[in-house]
């Protein structure tokens, strides 16, 4: 772990132990942000149906679509970061920032290059969201917190 460590700050300085730290900032950030909200709108939709929000299931789904639906639209900044984080090669050049790989990714691979890894994010991230909220609210229950 030491020789790798040396091995990056000889390489790529200081800067080099942060690169992609922006790409995940602005994916982790936004997508926490919008996750919730968008649970909270999954439950009043499931609510107009005559769903109660102490229903597990209403939950585990709300949680799984609102965890899915903050990951599509969180989806170019995690290709960004873990193309950055992985020294993926920018047409000859290492990452240089957030706009760049942009640019170089829609030049080359178009929009769809943005959705590259988004099947196995969005199981991840909708069943994690799924399982949480149904965690959540179940623990508030039996807290007799609601």
């Amino acid at each position: 772990m030491a020789s790798i460590a040396k091995d990056i700050y000889r390489t790529e300085g200081l800067r080099g132990y942060y690169v992609g730290l922006l790409p995940n900032i602005l994916r982790d950030v936004p997508y926490t942000a919008l996750a919730v909200p968008f649970y909270q709108q999954y439950v009043n939709l499931f609510e107009t149906f005559g769903y109660s929000k102490s229903n597990n299931w209403v939950n585990f789904v709300a949680g799984g679509l609102g965890g899915g639906t903050a990951c599509l639209i969180t989806q170019p900044f995690d290709v960004i970061k873990t193309r950055a984080m992985s020294g993926y090669d920018f047409g000859g050049k290492s990452y240089r920032g957030i706009v760049t790989g942009m640019k170089y990714i829609y030049k080359n691979e178009g929009l769809k290059g943005f959705s590259k890894g988004l099947s196995i994010r969005l199981s991840e991230r909708s069943l994690g969201q799924a399982l949480i909220w149904t965690f959540y609210t179940k623990v508030k229950r039996l807290l007799n917190a609601e």
